[in-house]
């Protein structure tokens, strides 16, 4: 039998927040160096080794469904220039890390100390590089050299280091509770498809692969420029080529099968940091070939690994608590002169009517009585239940609403699910099925940032208890009696 999920729809929570952002890119400036920052609006997408992605891997499979908070992300790749200004290190010190012994010492400590410790180690200022590596003859075996080129000979435990720095120098300048960070593996995948934008190429911004990266076929065996290929439907460049670039996540070839649904962050760490345990890298480089360059292609290193094709981008996330079940990047103030009462609400969304019915609370019996002989024994035993006033949707989410507000289809929700499914009722009015549980959340999320100017203060949409009913519903935290 064919399972088909029904959107039954919401309650409302308070959420109170100090500052508020826009919706815009943001732009930051450290010790003189400016970088842009890409905001990346939440929203769901097919993850893995989709059908324009061609040959899958192992690790590539299954195709699942995954559900994103918003976030922003790196224009570019960490350049040189910016890593110098925050690490404090070149491309030739970099390199020196790569073929000499001054920090065997250092990583092989790194395997004793905890994840939380890890950015404490020591620091390579005071290191005495050997003077050979300034000369021009080395520049030449450097495979690129310039304050615009990204970033390689880095591991993954630098990378770590470098977004803690970064957050310091720039905590006057970030908005509050958000922090830079590696992005984690379903963050870059999201943003190289280029997110609710997403035209379904193969590459990052494109399905011709020279438009967009440089890879051994055009890269003549050197990192190039950042931003001198074509940016993808976001505006961000090179996610396809250049340097592989280090994701949060852990490797595991399996994840596919088991990875949540929201928010995904890898396979679990343990309570220890190891230096055996592989890391992801996304993206490919200037030194593999095409098939690399994939947006589903997922490769794996060692996290104290360092070549001349590893380098990074950052992310800035957001608090990862802004309500229970992680609010879609709005930090806004829930203010508005509108009052709740007994009456009846309508919102508007965009050119859609949502009408909530006021809900009286009382007391009432909930379950199947013991004398109805037709009960199901997860019906009983029934019992007395108090629920405190609250709304309820009027109707359920009709397929024209959830196409505002989550911008899917109701083929493109089937072909989500299974493509073989049938439709079961189409059209502007019916209501929207083959969405999960974790996609009512999200929609929630959205519906309350679209309507946080009109809600009542202290109201908020969200998935209704049991015993409120199986419809949207409209709820006073601070009426708790339930």
């Amino acid at each position: 039998m064919k399972k088909i999920f029904l959107l039954i729809i919401f309650a409302l929570i308070v959420l109170s927040f100090k500052k508020s952002y826009a919706q815009d890119n943001l732009t930051f400036t450290v010790n003189e160096v400016t970088f842009n920052m890409i905001f990346v609006e939440g929203g769901t997408f097919v993850m893995g080794c989709t059908p324009e992605q061609g040959n899958c891997r192992p690790g590539e499979r299954p195709t699942h469904k995954v559900t994103l908070s918003d976030f922003y992300m790196g224009e570019f790749q960490v350049t040189q220039e910016l890593w110098r200004v925050v690490m404090g290190t070149s491309i030739q010190e970099q390199s020196a890390m790569w073929f000499t012994t001054a920090f065997k010492k250092l990583e092989i400590e790194l395997d004793t100390k905890t994840f939380q410790d890890f950015s404490k180690v020591s620091d390579v200022s005071t290191v005495r590089w050997p003077p050979f590596i300034y000369s021009e003859d080395y520049l030449e075996f450097l495979n690129g050299v310039g304050a615009h080129i990204p970033m390689y000979f880095i591991n993954y435990s630098e990378c770590e280091r470098f977004c803690d720095r970064l957050n310091q120098l720039l905590a006057n300048q970030l908005p509050e509770g958000y922090k830079f960070r590696i992005p984690t593996e379903a963050q870059w995948e999201y943003a190289a498809r280029s997110g609710k934008m997403s035209k379904g190429f193969r590459y990052s911004g494109s399905d011709i692969i020279d438009e967009v990266a440089w890879y051994s076929a055009n890269s003549n065996d050197i990192a190039h420029e950042v931003g001198s290929k074509i940016k993808n439907e976001l505006g961000i460049y090179d996610m396809s080529g250049n340097v592989w670039e280090w994701c949060r996540d852990i490797y595991d070839e399996h994840y596919y099968s088991h990875s949540p649904l929201v928010n995904p962050k890898g396979a679990e760490r343990g309570k220890r940091y190891s230096i055996r345990i592989p890391y992801v890298l996304r993206g490919g480089s200037w030194d593999y070939g095409e098939y690399g360059c994939r947006i589903a292609t997922r490769h794996k290193d060692i996290p104290t690994a360092r070549t001349k094709s590893y380098g990074f981008r950052i992310v800035l996330e957001p608090p990862s608590k802004l309500s229970g079940s992680g609010f879609f990047g709005y930090t806004g103030s829930f203010s508005t002169s509108r009052l709740a009462s007994g009456k009846n609400l309508t919102f508007k969304v965009n050119d859609q009517k949502l009408e909530m019915v006021f809900v009286q609370g009382g007391d009432f019996e909930m379950g199947c009585a013991s004398e109805n002989r037709n009960c199901d024994s997860i019906e009983k035993p029934a019992h007395p239940v108090s629920l405190s006033n609250y709304y309820l949707g009027k109707y359920e989410i009709p397929q024209k609403l959830w196409l505002d507000v989550m911008g899917t289809t109701i083929h493109q929700q089937r072909n989500l699910s299974n493509p073989n499914w049938g439709i079961y009722g189409e059209g502007e009015q019916f209501p929207m099925y083959y969405v999960s549980y974790e996609e009512c959340i999200a929609f929630c999320e959205r519906l309350n940032k679209m309507l946080y100017s009109q809600l009542p203060e202290g109201y908020v949409f969200t998935i209704p208890t049991e015993a409120q009913s199986t419809s949207i519903t409209l709820k006073n935290r601070f009426d708790n009696t339930e």
